[in-house]
């Protein structure tokens, strides 16, 4: 390229014709608006899902500790949250990617469990319905006080607005530089 240039520069000076760096100068600047846009709308949202994901880490060991306090260590209700808990994460990864979630709710979930989950349209809202509906049955057998329900359903509910925020992601296309 460089060869072709200096071969045609005699022709170009004949010419008579003056190109300045102006016209190139503006296009790099808008370039480079443009490409920083897109970097930084692409950082904020990973920084957005890393921040979410701690979130959900976060609140599903609250919930598992408080109800490790109170329940014995190999009661059924435990065993059984932390594996809806657990399906819950699975659930909410393959909906965010778009793939098949059956073989990792299968391993986690009783099978009544895994086909009213895998038949929602929402399967990780659904499975955050299984906690809810856990969590109340407890309650109603007197292992969870009105109280301590309480305090189980505020990590329970941080877990639902993680679900609302990052449903929106699947509309909405992320920037390029991180797909």
């Amino acid at each position: 390229m460089s060869l072709l240039a200096l071969l045609s520069l005699p022709w170009y000076e004949s010419m008579n014709v003056r190109l300045t760096t102006a016209p190139f100068s503006l296009l790099g600047i808008a370039i480079a608006i443009f490409l920083g846009f897109r970097n930084n709308a692409s950082y904020a949202r990973f920084l957005e899902a890393r921040l979410l994901w701690g979130t959900l880490l976060i609140n599903s060991r609250i919930l598992l500790r408080q109800l490790h306090s109170v329940l014995p260590a190999n009661a059924p209700e435990l065993i059984r949250f932390s594996e809806l808990l657990s399906a819950y994460a699975y659930a909410l990864k393959h909906q965010l990617r778009g793939s098949d979630a059956r073989a990792d709710l299968q391993r986690l979930l009783p099978e009544a469990v895994f086909q009213q989950v895998i038949n929602s349209p929402f399967r990780a809202n659904r499975v955050l319905l299984c906690l809810g509906e856990s969590l109340g049955q407890m309650r109603r057998e007197g292992k969870l006080s009105d109280i301590l329900f309480t305090e189980l359903d505020k990590p329970l509910r941080k877990l639902e607005t993680i679900l609302g925020d990052v449903s929106g992601w699947i509309i909405r296309p992320s920037p390029l530089p991180i797909r």
